[in-house]
């Protein structure tokens, strides 16, 4: 027998090797973009949810102590401004950090905060916040948001604005002003272009409680020649019941390391 062609056919699946493993390297590599990509677009498991809870709560748990002692004037002092460390991957993101108080705000904070949510014009997921004197607890998603106060149901914010009590009853509203930020950038240089309505008011029983500040998205990593200076999260109109200060905390809460928070990133990056 000739050796001849069986040792052209071995060296031929040598020189062909390299290509095939690349190749199948490459499929590999295709299935498991794929694979992410579709992931990141699936709500997440109830077990994801339940494991992302207990980790904000542990961590709540350690941030709590170093909080300023919350007092019924925390509500009115609270800022617009929050301190928060975040993390992105793909369409999801994690925070944690507190929201300032407005008139020390280098002290210490009122509210610690925590957050896991995927997606941009309409995320989902959930947050939670601590003051030394209550724990929020948010599940967000395309129907609306869902609040508990101290593990009771406080009520939902419905994706018009209304407000439902636990028995699922209207109660209010708190219509935020519509549209994103929007950053345009040319080389070196950004604009922040955010055109919206800076406070809307906030109605329980027929009644305008209070009006919530709406901030402009944050531009991160700029230096800014001009100290800017950070409204009061709740402008309050007379003087709300224990119940309609629970709900102006839980909106403003909301409203700052939720909304604004996510705007930020999302407009920077």
């Amino acid at each position: 027998m000739n050796p001849e062609p069986a040792t052209d056919l071995l060296n031929g699946l040598i020189c062909l090797a390299p290509f095939c493993l690349g190749a199948l390297g490459l499929v590999a590599f295709a299935a498991l973009l794929v694979w992410i990509i579709y992931r990141q677009w699936q709500p997440k498991s109830t077990a994801a949810l339940a494991a992302g809870s207990e980790a904000m709560r542990s961590k709540l748990e350690q941030m709590v102590a170093s909080l300023r002692p919350w007092s019924s004037e925390g509500l009115t002092d609270l800022s617009t401004d929050w301190d928060a460390r975040w993390t992105r991957f793909g369409r999801d993101l994690s925070a944690s950090g507190s929201i300032p108080s407005l008139s020390a705000p280098k002290g210490p904070g009122w509210v610690a905060l925590a957050l896991k949510v995927r997606g941009a014009r309409q995320p989902e997921g959930q947050m939670q916040a601590r003051t030394t004197a209550q724990a929020f607890d948010y599940r967000l998603s395309r129907d609306g948001v869902n609040i508990l106060v101290d593990g009771a149901p406080l009520g939902r914010v419905q994706p018009d604005g209304t407000l439902l009590d636990a028995d699922g009853q209207p109660v209010g509203s708190a219509v935020r002003p519509g549209g994103l930020p929007a950053m345009f950038r040319v080389g070196s240089i950004a604009r922040l272009h955010d055109e919206r309505e800076r406070t809307y008011p906030v109605v329980l029983g027929e009644r305008v409680v209070a009006h919530l500040a709406n901030p402009p998205a944050q531009m991160t990593n700029v230096i800014s020649l001009k100290k800017r200076q950070f409204p009061p999260a709740v402008t309050l109109e007379g003087t709300p019941s224990d119940e309609e200060a629970t709900w102006l905390l839980a909106l403003a809460i909301l409203q700052v390391a939720f909304h604004n928070l996510l705007e930020t990133v999302w407009t920077n990056y």
